[in-house]
């Protein structure tokens, strides 16, 4: 089968096949398969080029006929909600559709902003950042607390809930779904002024992540 059918829900012959990849897919990042034993790989489907025949732009760029049966897999790409890493720094991703019938990561569909919500919102970011950012969903791994040495080491993302961050008075917090929810005591190693309402999370947070170094004051 037309791995592209699955992915579009239609058949080839179908009269809504290509309006429907264009209407869905078009200028969104999508997962493509290329050959049985490659992995997924990250591509925008950049703009239409004949009849069926589509330009994919990725690490390196790909023309491809939808209506034949040329790759192995096609899926779209919709990350979760949560704290993701760019150039060591953190950022947090969510969907806020402005075009439901969008199916695959754009900004049509998702938003992503500084880590905290006391940090400016990011201005409307061009299209290779936004490429730069999916590879970066991708291919986040998280950081330990205990990596935490000084401000300039402080904006990490430590799971998808929770981030690390430095507000414009230089006081740097943990943050719970960029809201701050606990001061950090650098030179102490020390969790403070977090709410009863969310301590045992954060404990659960260092115990599941490995920290050694941090406390959490009682």
């Amino acid at each position: 089968m037309n791995p592209f059918e699955k992915f579009i829900d239609l058949q080839a012959s179908d009269e809504k096949f290509i309006n429907d990849m264009d209407k869905r897919y078009n200028r969104t990042f999508i997962l493509i398969q290329r050959k049985k034993d490659s992995p997924l790989e990250l591509f925008e489907v950049h703009d239409r080029i004949d009849d069926s025949i589509y330009r994919f732009i990725g690490t390196s760029d790909i023309n491809i006929n939808i209506k034949e049966n040329t790759v192995v897999d096609v899926q779209a790409f919709m990350p979760e909600t949560g704290y993701y890493l760019y150039n060591h720094g953190a950022f947090y991703v969510y969907k806020y559709p402005q075009r439901q019938w969008k199916r695959s990561f754009c900004s049509n569909i998702y938003v992503m902003t500084s880590p905290m919500n006391t940090l400016d919102n990011w201005s409307r970011l061009d299209n290779s950042t936004w490429r730069k950012m999916a590879d970066a969903i991708l291919t986040t791994k998280y950081v330990s607390l205990d990596k935490v040495v000084d401000n300039k080491t402080c904006n990490i993302a430590l799971n998808k809930s929770f981030a690390c961050a430095v507000d414009h008075n230089d006081q740097p917090h943990l943050c719970y779904r960029r809201v701050p929810i606990g001061d950090l005591d650098i030179e102490n190693k020390v969790i403070t002024n977090v709410p009863d309402v969310i301590k045992q999370e954060v404990m659960d947070l260092l115990q599941r992540t490995g920290v050694k170094l941090w406390t959490i004051q009682k």
